[in-house]
């Protein structure tokens, strides 16, 4: 059996408690919490009004075109990467494909598309 050594060399997050490493973990260490009341034009409509949003604009990572052919879920999966990569130290064009992987998760995102 060969054994194969795997080393986590960059992060990368959108979420609810922050848009970066440094700022969800730190309010993970606070104990926050990123659940709060929806504020959504429908969110009167719906039976539970209360969610963990991320709040993200994604005009400051995409063109108008490329925030339109991409679902948020997609934008949130390629802002978290390139933050990945940059904490590495690795540009795009320097990566080792054939040696590289990607770990993604998510809860419930992408069920629309």
């Amino acid at each position: 059996m060969s054994r194969r050594r795997v080393a986590i060399t960059g992060q990368g997050i959108v979420s609810p408690l922050g848009n970066d490493p440094a700022t969800f973990f730190a309010a993970l260490m606070a104990g926050r919490s990123g659940i709060a009341r929806l504020q959504a034009d429908f969110a009167d409509q719906l039976d539970c009004r209360i969610a963990a949003q991320a709040d993200f604009d994604p005009q400051a990572h995409f063109t108008r075109s490329q925030a339109a052919s991409l679902d948020r879920v997609s934008q949130f999966a390629l802002v978290a990467s390139s933050q990945a990569l940059a904490c590495a130290g690795i540009a795009p064009g320097d990566l080792d494909r054939a040696r590289s992987g990607v770990a993604l998760g998510t809860g419930m995102a992408g069920s629309g598309s």
